[in-house]
């Protein structure tokens, strides 16, 4: 199949008009005229990225892109309680694929973040893809920290005998820590990506 007919296929199945998917993806009517008449075979990234959004699937299966990377399925966790320890199958709430590279060294699992307080980087609803090691967080690397109510993103900043955890946004809370009390703040692991729902 074409990405003229992919398109097109997607658009009808969304029970999309030309106009109606030209103004979901911010795209003149006679670009997506032109497109499903594969007219225009070279559609620009910015396109792509519009185009897979508004028709609701990704970039890759749009295009017909291969997707061959060998992938893996990890958990994710509405909320842990007791760090990593206690996480059981009973508090799995869903599943994701990540690329097996990313799951190769350490332990990989999904959070979802229960909060808009970490807005506009994400939002309630996000998942987390956090890799459990903490042996290659450096300064500046996002981690997810585990308090009573959730788990939160924090920016990891090193300082003298100590490590400042800080709001992700640049503003907020921040939390200098000794490293002799380290053993008194729950940092899960290091966030490798976030995915938003669509």
């Amino acid at each position: 199949m074409t990405t003229a007919e992919k398109i097109k296929e997607l658009r009808e199945s969304l029970g999309l008009s030309i106009a109606d998917l030209a103004s979901r993806a911010g795209i003149t009517v006679q670009t997506i005229y032109r497109y499903e008449n594969g007219e225009i075979s070279k559609i620009t990234m910015g396109n792509v990225s519009k185009l897979a959004k508004a028709l609701r699937c990704d970039p890759a299966t749009l295009m017909g892109w291969s997707r061959t990377l060998p992938s893996t399925t990890v958990p994710v966790y509405q909320k842990l309680t007791e760090g990593l320890s206690s996480m059981a199958k009973d508090n799995v709430v869903d599943y994701v694929v990540v690329p097996e590279h990313l799951a190769k060294d350490g332990d990989v699992f999904g959070i979802r973040i229960e909060t808009d307080a970490m807005s506009p980087f994400c939002v309630k609803g996000d998942v987390a893809i956090v890799r459990g090691s903490l042996t290659d967080v450096a300064d500046g690397d996002v981690v997810i920290v585990e308090t009573a109510e959730t788990a939160l993103l924090r920016r990891v900043k090193y300082g003298m005998g100590h490590i400042t955890l800080c709001g992700i946004n640049g503003e907020g809370d921040k939390e200098t820590v000794a490293w002799d009390k380290m053993d008194e703040v729950h940092i899960l692991g290091k966030c490798i990506e976030l995915r938003r729902p669509m």
